[in-house]
């Protein structure tokens, strides 16, 4: 997101905004330009900062999140975006160009960010602002409730899908293996499981 009247010494600045789908957990830095290099160095502060490990992630056609658009068919060139995934098993997607609806949660988190934050501060360089995004962030994180998770905040979210993998994975305190080599065979499981059904 641009935001060329936020910066009191009248510097232009760049919102990169990052929103998980699942936990609505959210992670932001402030940049003074934007383009692949700066696109890069957000995603390795993100993969550090985030709670949970990064499979997929998807992007508009912007110049700083891929050359699809402005490299000849024949000369195309690999974005550093997509070096980076590839260098860290992310999947990067692609929005169909124009289809702004199919990034509603970013959209979203900007807007939010609009009204609850950029028109109440006034920091004076860019140093300052990504400090009061951080604190955004933690707060947004922490403390916000909201409906989608049903009403808990997106670390509470993430607090509790860790306990129910677990809980799946170690079912009472068991390993997986021990979970296999109980006294039941795998015929008798089966039809055990059948006779519940």
């Amino acid at each position: 997101k641009h935001l060329p009247h936020i910066l009191g010494n009248g510097r232009k600045c760049y919102n990169y905004n990052f929103v998980d789908h699942a936990s609505k957990w959210s992670f932001k830095k402030a940049y003074d330009s934007y383009g692949p290099s700066e696109t890069k160095d957000f995603m390795h502060e993100l993969v550090k900062a985030a709670p949970f490990t990064i499979t997929r992630s998807q992007t508009d056609n912007g110049i700083e999140f891929t050359y699809k658009y402005v490299s000849h068919l024949d000369d195309t060139k690999v974005h550093a975006l997509d070096e980076f995934c590839a260098s860290h098993d992310i999947r990067h997607v692609l929005i169909p160009p124009g289809e702004k609806e199919l990034q509603g949660l970013v959209e979203r988190s900007h807007r939010q960010d609009d009204e609850e934050l950029f028109h109440r501060i006034k920091p004076y360089n860019l140093a300052e602002f990504n400090k009061i995004l951080r604190s955004h962030c933690e707060w947004r994180n922490s403390k916000r409730r909201r409906k989608a998770i049903d009403w808990k905040t997106s670390m509470e979210f993430l607090a509790d899908y860790r306990k129910k993998i677990e809980n799946w994975i170690y079912k009472n305190g068991q390993s997986p293996f021990q979970i296999q080599t109980n006294s039941q065979t795998t015929d008798e499981c089966v039809s055990s499981d059948k006779k519940a059904a």
